[in-house]
């Protein structure tokens, strides 16, 4: 409680130095979608044994409960897929994107770092803006797209933050210099959820949730 208190503290700070129409700076940083059941409180994600590596580990996908304590809304568990391990009932998966669970061939040729996709009940990919039963993720779990950072493990975890974002219905901030809190760097808000790594190429990316996540998340879920 006392981390919500503060984070919406925080927002009402930013609120007053913005002149924005919303409490998160722009309508188009968050997506149009919404859980049915509103799964987004009891968010379960499964870590499928694909996606862990000595990288992505326990302590990398476990960065994802960053997220907690923003919103009453939002609660998120992080399963480790074990051998044998029974099925989960209103699980979301999260996969290695580079084959096996996709029907396209290795989609992260390019170093694409993550992937969100959305599902409605019949398991039917749909838009993020439409009304979603589940979704999934897919990491790029190739270590040597973090080679050239000092700190590999902050990288990956700040990608699965990222991509965990993005479930919750975060979009990348939209670019636009002329809102008050977008200045940063040509137009973006200091923020996880921009896009890149957190290295001196792009300065605007953030390897935790920053006061413009926050307000982003409250302002799409609630304090």
């Amino acid at each position: 409680m006392k981390k919500r208190v503060i984070a919406f503290l925080s927002c009402i700070v930013v609120g007053i130095l913005s002149s924005a129409q919303s409490v998160y700076a722009h309508n188009g940083d968050v997506f149009k979608g919404s859980y049915v059941l509103d799964r987004q409180k009891n968010l379960k994600l499964r870590i499928s044994m694909s996606a862990q590596t000595s990288l992505m580990n326990r302590e990398v996908y476990e960065s994802a409960l960053k997220w907690n304590d923003i919103s009453s809304n939002v609660h998120i568990t992080v399963i480790m897929e074990t051998p044998g391990m029974p099925s989960i009932a209103d699980t979301m998966g999260v996969y290695d994107g580079r084959g096996g669970n996709l029907s396209e061939p290795d989609i992260f040729e390019s170093n694409q770092l993550g992937l969100t996709r959305y599902y409605d009940s019949n398991g039917k990919r749909i838009s993020r803006d439409g009304k979603i039963s589940y979704a999934e993720i897919l990491v790029n779990t190739n270590a040597a797209i973090y080679d050239k950072l000092l700190n590999k493990k902050e990288a990956a975890s700040m990608n699965f933050v990222h991509e965990t974002g993005h479930v919750l219905m975060l979009a990348h901030p939209v670019q636009n210099p002329a809102l008050d809190y977008h200045k940063y760097n040509g137009g973006r808000p200091y923020a996880v959820m921009n896009q890149g790594l957190p290295t001196y190429g792009y300065p605007q990316v953030a390897p935790n949730p920053t006061s413009h996540d926050i307000c982003c998340l409250q302002g799409k879920w609630g304090v």
